[in-house]
């Protein structure tokens, strides 16, 4: 059995993972990224749930350091550690410039003790990025016990990582894409970025059938590129789960996994990277992860994500699609113009394509027997 929840993380990623065998009394508990700050709650209440259920927290992943992906930990942490309602936790996933150091170089005086801080990494959104965020979390964990449990160099591998038997394997970061966030996110960067955060609303005139073959920009974020990604595969069930990551980073990660075009890695479910932005998908990445059904993690706020270029190669690679989300960003005013007439009679008014609301409490999502989607957290 598999239960995944996807929280209402805002513009953010917050996911938990449940699974256990038939035979098995009690669930494992994975949890992907925090979400933000405002998540603190709902992240406490899943801990208190956890210890109340007799669970422990099996692993954490902390995908990339950005602030829509963390703080929400940080400040339900800090929230459950107060209330005396934090569960024993297995292990904690998370790139750090230490753990890069340590792996490479032995953590030498020069290297090892680089405070993570000092890792400044550019974005269009400041809200978005800062590794002092991270320097909050290190040092959290650490006045709590659990930085001896961090597992802080994490790149692609052939060699699985195992769970309360279900098997993860690293599609990225790359050795190259981590080396490049350490080596080069040490200085500011000059100028404006080269890539813009989300698409822009003069496209939504344009048909999903049009936009299919626009050309784009992979994502340059530093941070992004050192994202992790992983398959998740547990009995009969299979999630991709692509945090923030490049397209062209998982790609290369799937290829090592002996996957290709030829013999593409069949999945239930993709968590689509960066929020449904253009930049981290791409034609071969869709063509590698063959499903039908995708979980979208933003609340649209900006009319900047998801795109619509996005939407369209995901439709162009698979004809027909579920889109799980855990907000109805398409119901909001600024994306009226969204969907052309034309994209409602062919694809949503056909049914090719499904928006799907995930609702909280006991209506899930049958994804396929016994794989079941919720939504999670405050509606905000």
């Amino acid at each position: 059995m598999v239960k995944l929840y996807s929280c209402r993380a805002h513009d953010g990623d917050y996911f938990w993972l449940r699974y256990k065998h038939t035979e098995e009394r009690l669930y494992h508990n994975l949890v992907i990224d925090g979400g933000r700050k405002a998540n603190a709650s709902d992240f406490c209440e899943m801990l208190r749930t956890i210890q109340e259920n007799g669970e422990q927290v099996d692993a954490v992943f902390l995908t990339h350091f950005d602030r829509d992906h963390i703080m929400g930990m940080l400040a339900g942490m800090q929230k459950a550690r107060r209330q005396n309602c934090i569960p024993e936790i297995g292990k904690l996933y998370l790139n750090t410039g230490k753990g890069y150091w340590q792996h490479h170089e032995g953590g030498n005086e020069e290297h090892g003790s680089l405070p993570e801080e000092s890792v400044w990494v550019p974005s269009v959104d400041t809200r978005c990025y800062t590794a002092g965020d991270l320097e909050q979390l290190m040092t959290f964990l650490q006045s709590y016990g659990l930085e001896e449990r961090l597992c802080s160099y994490v790149v692609q591998s052939n060699e699985a990582i195992w769970i309360g038997g279900a098997k993860l394997q690293i599609i990225s970061p790359s050795e190259e894409s981590l080396e490049k966030l350490v080596r080069n996110g040490l200085e500011p960067m000059q100028g404006p970025p080269t890539i813009p955060y989300g698409g822009t609303e003069p496209e939504w005139s344009i048909t999903l059938d049009e936009l299919r073959t626009r050309t784009v920009l992979e994502d340059t974020s530093l941070s992004n590129g050192a994202s992790i990604a992983f398959l998740f595969t547990f009995e009969e069930m299979r999630i991709a789960f692509l945090g923030d990551a490049y397209p062209s980073v998982c790609v290369e990660g799937l290829l090592k996994l002996g996957y290709s075009a030829e013999n593409p890695c069949c999945v239930d479910l993709v968590k689509l990277p960066h929020h449904g932005s253009e930049h981290n998908c791409s034609k071969q990445l869709f063509q590698l992860l063959q499903t039908k059904q995708y979980l979208l993690s933003t609340d649209g706020r900006s009319g900047r994500l998801p795109d619509k270029i996005m939407l369209a190669k995901l439709l162009h690679g698979c004809g027909t699609a579920a889109l799980y989300c855990n907000y109805d960003w398409w119901q909001k005013p600024i994306y009226r113009t969204f969907f052309t007439q034309q994209d409602r009679e062919k694809w949503i008014e056909t049914g090719r394509l499904r928006l799907i609301k995930l609702m909280s409490g006991n209506a899930p999502e049958n994804v396929k027997s016994g794989f079941e989607l919720y939504g999670f957290g405050r509606d905000w």
